[in-house]
């Protein structure tokens, strides 16, 4: 295994894909603190650093995809993967080796994310505001999120021989979870009461009324149950900085992880590699 390891992440540090996804985490660091400064500048917005810090997480998603479909999908045109099987290694340690280097390859991204921003930011607006056992919860809450994702599309990476198909899947997946947990915050964000104008001898009354699409009881708990699941819910919710559920998230994203590789190392061991 740590064979696997030492040749995996020595082909990382050499990979070109890993540094334009360092990269462009970074640049996207500088974009958001520049536009946040601009308008510190032009408007005078307090901005903190609390509402831009976990903005990252959105982008997980697609850069998860594009990344362990590419990397990975290029273990099977070149034959890397079979190389390693003729040698020895048992496919287990083949399959959760590509897994832990992918994953390194997503924290070390949104490392350097956090970093550029700290740097910018920090002397311009200031050190975090929110509550620091909140906002650790938060922080440990996006380094899962990394994971689910790579865990997710590793397994779709690894089952597909076509690196070209593999990128298709795993970014059409992307957009297919981000979408659906778009649709469910939106039910969930539905107000409990509404206002309504009514005209009243000849003048307009406004009156509160039940929203007949406010969810309620159990709908709006299983409602609130995938948007905690959905890798895709949690980053929306981490991006905002507003986790309704930490503890569950946490709890979801290491047993989704743990399940997903387990489905992928069954499935792998039983994949005929042409």
């Amino acid at each position: 295994m740590n064979n696997l390891l030492h040749a995996d992440f020595r082909r990382l540090l050499r990979d070109r894909l890993f540094w334009v996804l360092t990269a462009v985490m970074a640049i996207w660091a500088i974009i958001l603190f520049l536009n946040h400064y601009s308008d510190k500048i032009r408007y005078g917005e307090q901005a903190s650093l609390d509402s831009m810090f976990f903005s990252f997480a959105v982008l997980t998603g697609f850069a998860s995809a594009a990344f362990c479909s590419l990397f990975t999908g290029r273990e099977h045109s070149d034959g890397i993967l079979r190389n390693k099987i003729i040698i020895g290694c048992s496919r287990t340690r083949i399959y959760l080796s590509g897994f832990l280097t992918c994953a390194a390859a997503m924290l070390l991204s949104t490392f350097a994310y956090m970093a550029v921003l700290c740097v910018l930011g920090i002397p311009v607006f200031g050190l975090f505001e929110g509550d620091p056992g909140g906002l650790l919860l938060i922080f440990a809450a996006s380094a899962l999120l990394n994971l689910v994702h790579v865990a997710l599309f590793h397994l779709v990476s690894m089952l597909n021989s076509s690196k070209s198909a593999s990128a298709i899947i795993c970014m059409a997946l992307s957009l297919l979870l981000l979408v659906a947990a778009s649709l469910l915050l939106q039910r969930l964000a539905q107000p409990e009461l509404i206002q309504q104008v009514q005209m009243v001898d000849g003048s307009p009354v406004v009156s509160q009324a039940a929203n007949p699409k406010y969810l309620t009881g159990s709908t709006r708990i299983l409602y609130q149950f995938f948007v905690d699941l959905l890798p895709s819910g949690q980053a929306l919710q981490i991006a905002s900085a507003q986790v309704a559920h930490p503890i569950q998230i946490l709890l979801y994203s290491s047993g989704v992880t743990v399940l997903l590789n387990l489905i992928g190392i069954y499935l792998f061991n039983r994949k005929n590699l042409k």
